[in-house]
C-alpha cells in the first residue's frame, strides 16, 4: 500500500494479474472512476509479492484473476478489514520490536506520506498527481506536504542564486522612464 500510493479499495481488489515482475516491478492499479495506472514497486516487494504469491498458490495461470487478499468467505475485504489488519500488524511489530512505536497508522495515512516522500525527493507534482490516480493537482498538494528538509534546500538554493546573479548593465544614474522612451521611438 505504501510503495504504490495506492487507496484502500485499490488495494482490496488487487489479483496477481494487476503485477508485472519482468522488467521494472509495476503494479496497475484500478482508481475512481474505473481509470487505471500503472505505479512502479521496488525490487525488494516485489520479490516479497512474488513469494508471497508462490505461498498462497496464485502464481498459477488459472489463480491470475484471484483476489490478492480475499476475505475468510472468499470474498473482497472491506475497508476496515484492512485496517484492521494493518492495525494487527503493527501491534505485532510493535510488540517484536518495542522501538518500533507506530501502533496507530491509518491506510491513508500511508498513501499521504508516500506523496510527502515522493515530494522530498524532487519527483514533480503531476507525476505525484498521475501516480496518486488524481484528477485535479489542487487534490494532490493536499496530500503533499513540505517539510523542514525541502525548506532548508530551497533557502540554500535561493541564497546560491543570488549569489551567482550577475550585476545588472546598467549603473548609478541608469534612468529607466529615458530607456523606455528611447526603446518605444525605434
Amino acid at each position: 500500500m505504501y510503495y504504490s500510493g495506492a487507496r484502500v479499495q485499490e488495494i482490496a481488489t488487487l489479483t496477481p494479474a494487476s503485477f508485472r515482475f519482468n522488467g521494472a516491478p509495476v503494479v496497475k492499479l484500478f482508481g475512481k472512476g474505473g481509470k487505471s495506472r500503472y505505479v512502479e514497486i521496488p525490487q525488494n516487494v516485489a520479490e516479497l509479492l512474488k513469494n508471497y504469491l508462490k505461498e498462497v498458490g496464485l502464481n498459477e495461470r488459472d489463480a491470475q484473476d484471484k483476489l490478492l487478499f480475499p476475505g475468510s468467505s472468499g470474498k473482497m475485504l472491506k475497508r476496515q478489514s484492512i485496517y484492521l489488519r494493518i492495525k494487527k500488524y503493527l501491534k505485532a511489530a510493535n510488540k517484536k520490536n518495542p522501538e518500533f512505536d507506530i501502533t496507530e497508522l491509518s491506510c491513508h495515512t500511508l498513501r499521504r506520506s508516500k506523496a510527502t516522500h515522493w515530494s522530498e525527493h524532487g519527483m514533480h507534482p503531476l507525476v505525484i498527481s498521475y501516480l496518486l490516480g488524481h484528477s485535479q493537482l489542487s487534490t494532490t498538494m493536499v496530500y503533499t506536504k513540505v517539510t523542514m528538509k525541502q525548506i532548508r534546500e530551497a533557502f540554500a538554493k535561493a541564497e546560491d542564486n543570488e549569489a551567482q546573479q550577475e550585476t545588472p548593465m546598467w549603473g548609478p544614474g541608469f534612468d529607466v522612464v529615458s530607456a523606455f522612451r528611447r526603446l518605444s521611438t525605434v
